[in-house]
């Protein structure tokens, strides 16, 4: 009943206040709870939504994924062993509190970052950051490292100014201040807002305000785009794309798949130990027919657990759909014709029971059945996967650095990573992973992911099902063109309106 009462204060306090009429703003649903902002953490995609528009980087990521170029930076210098990059800062930068961006600032939100956030891949690779004036610093890493420079794009690693209020008698209270086109407007919730900075340097936005709401169900967020009252719409199913296209006065923003979603197998678990279960597993599944069903095209089959926009690879690096195989698979696994296995599925998320029920539907024709055990949080899904009865689990992944493949590959599969939900262990795959972090030669880098991705497809430690073309629904009645950077997020300053 609390649940029903908050829901209802939400719809009236927004259908109250229809932000979408303002002249000069937009208002974009939210589908997570925004939550507390900080700058230097922002998993959240609603939060990282809202950062992205206050705080900058010191290098942004081309639409290529391959291409750097300035943002905070004017330009730099790569060491011939690239274990040391110098950074030079353009001169005329300010923060939202007049301090203009200097050395010491780069230094102080790294220093932030690795205290707020030690799992960051910037926290593992840097040894120390020296300021060589106020303008010019150098990154000394502990290794040599080809792909740096792409840590240095990624919304995880945002240049911030803090002050320390003692107005509240609480000498603990931080204020972050970023350089970002946006500044802070109304973060009390649950509409959350943001405004034009009239000082920002680069590309001036045509927006007064951004607003963001939370809308919780899909009906709720199909309504509030078709009736005007929100402009835009993200983290949209596969099956409410295809709804919202019959609707002539909305468009789509598609991007290119940068994330993988996957059936995963614990293999820590007795039985997901048997490689042949694993295989009939693998194999019993009809990617192409799931994909359909699941996103109804609006999906990628996966060809492994890398998107195109890291790796150009050939060829199927994953057991292909095959039922007479997967029969003779699950013989030889000595496990009986008849397998029950346990399978965690995260509620909260979108589409996950369309896909639950292809999944029982194929795996039944080989005589698996799932017993199904519902998440009802990330955390919680965590704790599931790696409880030691779980067999299956639906997951997904994308990784904070964009550009380069080991980030995304060490996370999911070194044994050393938090994020290796799969509980996958290979001494071969840990050497060449701890081989490609070091190596600067591009041709030699690309042999080495071909080597990691053969010894995951002889492994199967997994399922890899499909990779996701993010929509991002518009009202194009009031929105002439809407700009995405390759991270997903909306670059508001560069949105033009009609």
């Amino acid at each position: 009943m609390v649940r029903v009462y908050v829901l209802l204060f939400l719809a009236l306090l927004f259908n109250s206040c229809n932000y979408s009429k303002e002249t000069n703003s937009l208002t974009q649903a939210a589908l997570y709870e925004v939550g507390e902002l900080y700058p230097f953490y922002n998993n959240n995609p609603s939060a990282g939504q809202i950062l992205s528009q206050i705080y900058e980087t010191l290098l942004e990521l081309e639409d290529d994924y391959r291409t750097l170029s300035p943002k905070l930076a004017a330009f730099w210098q790569a060491s011939d062993d690239q274990k040391h990059f110098k950074i030079t800062l353009k001169p005329d930068i300010y923060f939202h509190n007049g301090e203009r961006l200097t050395a010491e600032h780069v230094l102080n939100s790294y220093n932030l970052l690795i205290q707020k956030n030690p799992q960051s891949s910037l926290s593992k690779v840097v040894e120390r950051v020296e300021i060589l004036d106020s303008l010019n610093v150098v990154f000394h890493l502990n290794h040599s490292s080809g792909g740096f420079l792409y840590s240095l794009a990624s919304p995880f690693s945002l240049m911030i100014s803090t002050r320390t209020v003692s107005e509240s008698g609480n000498k603990n209270d931080t204020i972050y201040y970023g350089t970002g086109p946006f500044i802070k407007d109304n973060f009390s919730g649950p509409v959350y807002s943001i405004k034009k900075n009239k000082q920002y340097q680069g590309i001036k936005s045509e927006l007064d305000r951004v607003y963001f709401v939370r809308l919780l169900d899909n009906e709720n967020r199909e309504y509030s785009l078709t009736k005007g009252e929100v402009d835009i719409l993200s983290n949209i199913s596969g099956h409410q794309i295809d709804r919202l296209k019959w609707l002539g006065k909305i468009d789509y923003y598609v991007q290119r798949p940068f994330d993988i979603f996957f059936l995963g197998f614990n293999n820590k678990n007795k039985e997901m130990k048997n490689i042949f279960l694993r295989k009939a597993i693998a194999s019993a599944i009809d990617l192409k027919k799931l994909v359909f069903n699941v996103n109804r095209g609006n999906a990628v089959v996966a060809m492994g657990p890398l998107p195109e926009i890291y790796y150009n690879y050939e060829g199927s690096i994953q057991l292909e759909y095959n039922l007479n195989e997967s029969k003779k698979y699950l013989l030889n696994s000595g496990l009986g014709k008849s397998v029950n296995l346990n399978i965690i599925i995260p509620k909260m998320a979108l589409t996950r029971e369309t896909l639950l029920e292809t999944i029982k539907t194929q795996l039944s024709k080989i005589g698996i059945s799932l017993n199904v055990i519902y998440s009802y949080n990330w955390d919680e899904h965590d704790k599931l996967v790696k409880d030691p009865k779980s067999h299956l689990f639906i997951d997904g992944a994308r990784s904070e650095i964009i550009g380069d493949p080991e980030p995304f590959l060490y996370s999911l599969f070194s044994s050393n990573s938090v994020f290796n939900t799969m509980n996958y262990n290979s001494p071969d795959v840990d050497s060449l992973l701890l081989m490609l972090k070091k190596e600067g030669d591009a041709n030699q880098r690309f042999i080495l992911c071909n080597q990691i991705m053969k010894h995951i497809e002889n492994d199967v430690p997994a399922l890899f099902l499909y990779h996701v073309k993010s929509h991002y629904a518009y009202n194009k009645e009031k929105i002439k063109k809407m700009v995405v950077n390759p991270y997903g997020l909306i670059q508001y300053h560069k949105v033009q309106l009609n």
